[in-house]
């Protein structure tokens, strides 16, 4: 039995180590460094926007409190296309943010009756 002894401890300690040296090996995922909506406004400025990117912009830039630019994109979403309730809200509260009238926005015309 003693003869065996060191050799379980020399495959207990080659085992140990070869795991901890997988877990120290970190893997780079370049898909969390890029900043989406910079790809999206790289892209509307480059003049390929469509409703599907301005929708996105302009979502991004509100989630991120960059109101002004929400703004912008909202307005251009809206010229497009008629907005959802969902964004209406959300053109509707960065106006509040940026401190602009609600009143007799004709973006808003549509949703007047439930402020």
């Amino acid at each position: 039995m003693k003869s065996y002894v060191p050799l379980l401890w020399a495959l207990l300690i080659g085992s140990v180590s070869t795991s901890f040296s997988q877990d120290s090996q970190s893997t780079v995922d370049v898909n969390t460094d890029i900043d989406v909506v910079a790809v999206y406004e790289q892209y509307v400025k480059e003049g390929y926007g469509d409703l599907k990117v301005y929708k996105r912009l302009a979502n991004g830039f509100y989630f991120k409190n960059e109101y002004l630019k929400a703004k912008q994109y909202f307005e251009t979403w809206f010229d497009i296309e008629p907005p959802t309730e969902t964004a209406a809200h959300r053109y509707r509260q960065t106006l509040k943010a940026l401190q602009l009238p609600l009143k007799n926005n004709k973006y808003l015309l549509a949703f007047q009756e439930k402020d």
